[in-house]
């Protein structure tokens, strides 16, 4: 017998299902939000939970076992996603699409009493479960992004392109898991869209700049760099890098703009070097994604070869988010580096996780304590007992401690009296030139007061 036809949508004369699946297409899908929308906004006021669901790595399924089995799959995930909701009623009237490759979406009508969240982990963890893929069993995992719709939010277009930003948000840090979307106006959408081409013709054109923050050793004396980047945008000025970071990271962009910051480092460095200075380790971040990525080494090593920069010169910063997706493979590939002279620094230390337990399993030099701890440390029943703890077992496990956000002389000797090592602050110097950072490499001055309280002092 000949295949069924899938049905066409009114006036489209496009499908209105998935062949492959049988659920509705992307374009179908938006229409009945659509249409729920203005229902709802009348008798369902604030109902309406709509969910954008990415599949984590699916590429993989095709290319290690082909279409076929990736087909299976992708069957599968429809058939869960659909049994999530069972049990609804007709009044409920779930709705499940395929919105194209991997992705799909779902809404359905919530009581007061259900949790979004809980109902987008619960998706989470039914997609979870192994897929049998011909003999082989395989696990995939999903990132989702919710919000509730209703009332004023009548634009089926911008409630699914907020999902899908919670979505890819969500991937961003490691997938299998949800984020709740933040619903903005299509005219704050668009410039945010604006933002991320520009972003990325401005990578490609290296129109980014580097900025270099000096840090210092407890005598104050110039003892490292943390590179940091900046973007001077033709038309809205000078933009830090809070504010376009998170953007790289929702558009794909930012193992891209990683990979552009070391490089640039390391040429800086190299012109450095050839000029004779003796130049201190330079710290440069490195996102959860571009650490994640299996090329990472083979791509570092490749600039360092390219620029003539030895590894000892380099420090790379990361999350406890990024080394905690996988332990063992972020230590492989901490020591697969390590054997070429790049030393590690935990970055944002006590702001995540913060299980020092879990340092003795990587090769780790450095933890940087966050800014926040810092701004705190002054007040009374502040940050300074966590901070000389951190310090203290940092040192039993024989790692540096550097305080971040060092911006007054009173910070400066509570942060020396709670063992710090280092500080990098706004007391020493703001992120600078390349050609300001010189001058100081020129004149190796101290940055700050010298005075070092005595061995012995106490922080309480």
């Amino acid at each position: 017998m000949p295949a069924a036809q899938p049905r066409m949508a009114p006036e489209s004369g496009l499908p209105s299902t998935d062949p492959l699946t049988g659920l509705v297409t992307g374009s179908v899908f938006e229409r009945l939000v659509q249409e729920r929308l203005a229902a709802e906004s009348v008798v369902y006021a604030g109902r309406l939970y709509v969910a954008y669901i990415r599949l984590d790595r699916f590429h993989h399924v095709n290319r290690w076992l082909g279409f076929s089995a990736g087909d299976r799959v992708l069957r599968e995930c429809a058939a869960r996603l659909t049994s999530v909701w069972a049990g609804s009623t007709e009044q409920d009237a779930p709705v499940v699409g395929r919105i194209g490759g991997d992705e799909f979406a779902c809404m359905a009508l919530l009581s007061p009493e259900e949790s979004p969240l809980e109902r987008s982990m619960g998706i989470v963890q039914e997609l979870r479960r192994p897929y049998h893929a011909g003999p082989r069993s395989i696990q995939i995992t999903a990132s989702v992004g919710f919000l509730m719709a209703g009332g004023a939010t009548a634009d089926a277009r911008e409630i699914l392109r907020a999902a899908a930003d919670a979505a890819a948000r969500s991937r961003s840090f490691g997938g299998n898991t949800a984020h709740e979307a933040a619903l903005v106006p299509a005219a704050e959408a668009e410039q945010r869209y604006e933002l991320i081409h520009d972003l990325r013709q401005a990578v490609r054109r290296s129109e980014l700049l580097l900025r270099f923050q000096p840090q210092v050793d407890r005598a104050c004396n110039l003892d490292g760099f943390e590179v940091l980047v900046a973007w001077e945008h033709p038309r809205l000025g000078l933009i830090e890098a809070d504010t376009f970071i998170g953007l790289a990271e929702d558009s794909g962009l930012i193992s891209e703009l990683g990979e552009w910051v070391l490089r640039q480092t390391c040429l800086q460095l190299a012109l450095w070097r050839r000029a004779g200075f003796d130049c201190p380790k330079v710290a440069v971040n490195v996102s959860p994604i571009q650490f994640s990525s299996p090329d990472l080494v083979a791509r570092v090593l490749a600039i360092l070869d390219e620029t003539g920069v030895p590894g000892h010169a380099l420090e790379f910063e990361i999350t406890e988010r990024a080394v905690l997706r996988d332990i063992e493979v972020s230590a492989g590939r901490m020591r697969a580096l390590r054997e070429h002279g790049i030393t590690f620094a935990i970055d944002d230390f006590g702001v995540g996780y913060s299980p020092l337990t879990y340092l003795h399993r990587l090769p780790v030099d450095t933890v940087k304590v966050d800014r926040s701890f810092t701004g705190e440390i002054a007040r009374n029943g502040g940050s300074l007992p966590l901070v000389h703890t951190i310090a203290v077992l940092a040192h039993q496990r024989g790692l540096k401690v550097v305080a971040e956000g060092v911006e007054t002389e009173t910070e400066l000797r509570l942060v020396r009296a709670a063992r710090c090592d280092r500080m990098q602050g706004y007391l020493f110097g703001c992120p600078q030139p390349a050609a300001e950072a010189e001058a100081l490499l020129t004149n190796r001055r101290s940055l700050g007061p010298r005075t070092e309280p005595p061995l012995d002092e106490r922080p309480y």
